[in-house]
């Protein structure tokens, strides 16, 4: 059962397409979708469900109906800190399906699956 996102969830996504190419088109998207549900469970990672009206994202290829990445960061444990060996804990994107963002993924490298989305300032 798909719900509204949360402000997390939301600050996460916007985090995510914020300078990328047709942000507007992406934050439309993100405006008019919902959570689906997560990829399994326990995960972060989730499916998203937009709306069959809301604008395509064509990148330079235009929209593809298999599923193809998106937006993306670095996840740091100190994102104050630069990128050395130690700090990536993991990255975090987005997936789209013929234009429209399909899914929110957390990959992580750590030895334990993050309970929670990072925070936004460990972004990198």
């Amino acid at each position: 059962m798909s719900r509204s996102f949360t402000d997390h969830e939301r600050n996460v996504l916007l985090r995510l397409v914020t300078g990328a190419q047709q942000e507007d088109v992406l934050r439309a998207q993100i405006d008019a979708s919902e959570y689906g549900e997560p990829w399994f469970r326990g995960a972060r990672s989730f499916t998203i469900i937009p709306v069959s009206n809301a604008p395509v994202y064509e990148a330079d290829s235009g929209p593809s109906a298999e599923r193809t990445p998106g937006p993306g960061a670095q996840v740091l444990k100190d994102g104050s800190q630069p990128l050395h060996e130690g700090n990536l804990i993991g990255e975090v994107f987005l997936w789209l399906r013929a234009g429209k963002i399909s899914d929110l993924e957390y990959s992580w490298v750590t030895d334990e699956m993050p309970d929670s989305l990072p925070a936004l300032d460990q972004f990198r």
